[in-house]
């Protein structure tokens, strides 16, 4: 049997502290000066402009049969994916739009909740998304 000393956090104080955290400042949900509530679909498009502008490594694809990255949009079609740590779930749209079928899991209910507005407003445009789950994540494709 596990005996926490004295000074330690457990596991379940430390989880709470980080998902405490993270509905504090949902990351990257700064992204845009347009309030989600306004506008919805311009501040997700912003977001992503923005993320990917600052952090373009994360538009290439990295096939798992070849450990260099590249952009290989054709093989997303159809492939599921379960993105972790999906944040406000940019990356998960972003794969989505390329016809990969994601999963994004947050332990950030704030982060999770952003990630589903800007996915009804991406749907709403699109219909690209044949599935939502809005309890503990959420399922684009």
């Amino acid at each position: 049997m596990y005996q926490q000393e004295a000074g330690q956090v457990s596991t379940d104080d430390a989880l709470l502290r980080v998902s405490r955290y993270w509905d504090s400042r949902p990351c990257n949900s700064r992204h845009s000066d347009v309030d989600i509530d306004s506008d919805p679909l311009r501040y997700s498009r912003e977001v992503t402009s923005r993320k990917f502008l600052a952090e373009p490594h994360l538009m290439l694809f990295m096939p798992p049969d070849n450990p260099k990255p590249v952009p290989d949009r054709e093989q997303l079609p159809g492939m599921r994916i379960l993105d972790m740590g999906c944040g406000i779930g940019t990356q998960s749209l972003w794969l989505a739009g390329y016809g990969a079928s994601v999963l994004g899991v947050d332990i950030s209910a704030a982060s999770l909740e952003i990630a589903q507005r800007r996915l009804r407003a991406e749907n709403e445009i699109y219909r690209t998304v044949n599935e939502v789950d809005l309890d503990a994540h959420f399922m684009v494709g």
